[in-house]
C-alpha cells in the first residue's frame, strides 16, 4: 500500500497537478516535491525547525550539521504546493487499501487438524484455503 501511496508523489503528472504555478517544482531542488509533501505528512508535536532539521539528518542519515534546506525555503516551497494534494492523497490511499492485498495463488494454506475421536481414534482432515 506504502508504494501505491508514493508512487504518485514521484511522477510529474502529480507535480503538475497540485502545485500553484507552472514554474515550481521545475528544477532541482534540496527540497523537490515528494520531499515537501512527505515531511509535511511527517509532521509532529516539535518545532518547524527541529522537525525539518531531523527529517533531513534521517533522510540523509547525516547528523544534524548537514546540509539541509533552510526554514525558510520550506516555507516559500509550501506556499507554491497546493493543499489539494492530501485529500488526493487520502484517496489514493482509500482506493489501494479497497483494493485489498496482492495475494499470490502459488502460496496456499494447507492445514491438517487431528481431531480426536471416541475410543482413541482420531480423523484427520485437510483445511484448504
Amino acid at each position: 500500500m506504502c508504494d501505491q501511496i508514493r508512487h504518485p508523489l514521484f511522477s510529474p503528472e502529480w507535480v503538475e497537478r497540485f502545485r500553484r504555478s507552472e514554474k515550481t517544482f521545475t528544477r532541482t531542488r534540496h527540497l523537490p516535491f515528494h520531499g515537501l509533501v512527505t515531511f509535511l505528512l511527517n509532521l509532529r508535536k516539535g518545532s518547524t525547525e527541529q522537525e525539518f532539521n531531523g527529517f533531513f539528518a534521517a533522510l540523509k542519515e547525516q547528523p544534524l550539521a548537514s546540509a539541509a534546506p533552510n526554514v525558510s525555503a520550506l516555507f516559500k516551497a509550501r506556499q507554491r504546493l497546493s493543499a489539494e494534494v492530501f485529500p488526493a492523497l487520502k484517496r489514493q490511499a482509500i482506493d489501494s487499501f479497497r483494493a485489498g492485498p496482492v495475494r499470490a495463488r502459488a502460496s496456499m494454506l494447507y492445514l491438517i487438524s487431528k481431531i480426536p475421536q471416541p475410543g482413541g481414534a482420531s480423523a484427520q482432515g485437510e483445511v484448504r484455503w
